[in-house]
C-alpha cells in the first residue's frame, strides 16, 4: 500500500508517492487546485490506482511556528480530502520544502517554466520524505 504526499497551493498541487517495498518518495505530477471538486476527483482516482493507505499534506507553518491563513485553509482542505477519500491524512510542517525544491531545480539547469511545474511535485516529495523519515524513527 502506497503513501501519497501533497504540496497544496492556491493554484497548483504537487503530488508525490512512495510505494512498497522501498517506500522511496518520488514526484508524480502537478494538479490544478481549482475547481476543488476536480482536484478531489483526481486524488480519488490516484488513491484507487495506487492503493494509497495514507495521505501526507504539507502544512504551511510560519517561520516562527505560528499558523496563519494559509495553514487554516490547508487544514480545512485536508479535512475535505480525508472525508472524501476515506483515507487518513497526516499534516507535516512544510517550512523550506519549496525552497529546497527550487534549489534542487536550479542546480538541474531547468528553465523557469519547467522549474515552476516540477517544483510543486518536488516539494511534495520533500514533504513525503520528512513524514517517512519520522515514521521510521518511531
Amino acid at each position: 500500500m502506497s503513501v501519497l504526499g501533497l504540496d497544496l497551493g492556491e493554484k497548483r498541487v504537487g503530488v508525490a508517492v512512495a510505494e512498497p517495498p522501498s517506500y522511496v518518495a518520488v514526484p508524480l505530477y502537478v494538479l490544478m487546485a481549482r475547481p476543488q471538486s476536480a482536484l478531489v476527483s483526481a486524488l480519488r482516482n490516484l488513491v484507487e490506482e495506487r492503493a494509497v493507505k495514507h495521505v501526507v499534506i504539507g502544512l504551511p507553518v510560519e517561520l516562527d511556528g505560528s499558523e496563519g491563513k494559509a495553514a487554516r485553509e490547508c487544514r480545512r482542505l485536508a479535512k475535505v480530502i480525508e472525508n472524501e477519500l476515506k483515507c487518513p491524512v497526516a499534516l507535516v510542517d512544510e517550512r523550506f520544502s519549496s525552497v529546497e525544491a527550487e534549489k534542487t531545480l536550479l542546480a538541474s539547469d531547468k528553465r523557469r517554466r519547467e522549474r515552476r511545474e516540477l517544483g510543486d511535485a518536488l516539494a511534495a516529495t520533500f514533504i513525503l520524505d520528512t513524514y517517512l523519515a519520522r515514521s521510521k524513527r518511531r
